[in-house]
């Protein structure tokens, strides 16, 4: 499936019965995509998986590791992930930036509905254009964490 048509199905709120959040991103990045950081819209704590490299000690620290590391997938020509996981009431949200190798960037947003286990049927509510340049780290509302957001 062409991005394109995953922005264009997305932008209408597809449900996907059993797809999984793994393969929509991959659908988005292409296979071996470089995985920038998963971060908790709950916990204030660094990217998951670690970095060896990463020398942070905050989340904003990490945070900033996180879009150096997406700049430079960029620039070598790779797809790349960046992961915001959070809990709704009764689902798992998720948000975050995605990146192909041939260089376009999405943000994307996707919410599991409430069937409470694997495989659950996944919206991707938001898909937009976002460039890597207008993913700002922002406090959460509330200031006690952190979060990605794209443009304003």
């Amino acid at each position: 499936m062409s991005l394109r048509l995953i922005v264009l199905l997305a932008a209408v709120g597809i449900v996907q019965t059993g797809r999984t959040l793994n393969q929509y991103i991959e659908s988005v990045t292409g296979a071996g995509a470089v995985d920038c950081g998963t971060f908790s819209l709950v916990f204030n704590g660094v990217a998951l998986p670690p970095r060896p490299s990463s020398k942070a000690t905050t989340k904003v620290e990490s945070m900033r590791e996180s879009l150096a590391c997406a700049a430079q997938a960029l620039k070598d020509h790779k797809g790349f992930k960046i992961v915001q996981n959070g809990q709704g009431i009764d689902s798992e949200v998720s948000t975050g930036v995605l990146g192909d190798a041939q260089g376009v960037t999405v943000w994307f947003s996707s919410n599991s509905t409430p069937c409470g286990g694997p495989g659950c049927a996944r919206s991707f509510d938001v898909v937009k254009p976002c460039s890597l340049t207008d993913v700002r780290i922002v406090p959460t509302p509330g200031g006690k964490n952190y979060m990605f957001k794209c443009g304003d």
